[in-house]
């Protein structure tokens, strides 16, 4: 019997199990994140995985409940946006955001420091 891994971005292409989302809180403030985290998407998306944006190339295709490495989008409970907001977190006025551009593989200090520069350093 033979076993093999891989740590890369998606080993299967079709599937969008394997991602990491990351978070945020307020619904002003959530607008406020999702209008700066636009203007920064190629910057945010060669940030997101190990090799600059290539291993988000093959997941972020616009399918499977994904968002297009393209073209930034946002919206309340629409798993194939970059950034989805929660349902309850639509209803409630406050909550959390998801970032769902990040690879399974990224470092997530470097995500975290993208998201912190881009919406509370407005660099």
């Amino acid at each position: 019997m033979h076993f093999s891994s891989s740590y890369e971005a998606n080993s299967m292409i079709v599937k969008n199990e394997l991602n990491c989302n990351c978070l945020a809180g307020c619904q002003r403030l959530i607008e406020e994140a999702i209008e700066k985290l636009s203007r920064c998407h190629d910057r945010h998306i060669r940030a997101y995985d190990p090799r600059g944006g290539r291993d988000n190339e093959r997941r972020l295709t616009g399918h499977h409940e994904t968002s297009n490495i393209h073209d930034f989008s946002a919206g309340v409970a629409n798993r194939g946006a970059s950034v989805r907001i929660p349902r309850n977190v639509g209803e409630d006025g406050f909550g959390y955001m998801e970032d769902r551009r990040p690879a399974s593989n990224c470092d997530p200090y470097r995500v975290t420091e993208q998201i912190v520069r881009t919406t509370v350093l407005d660099e």
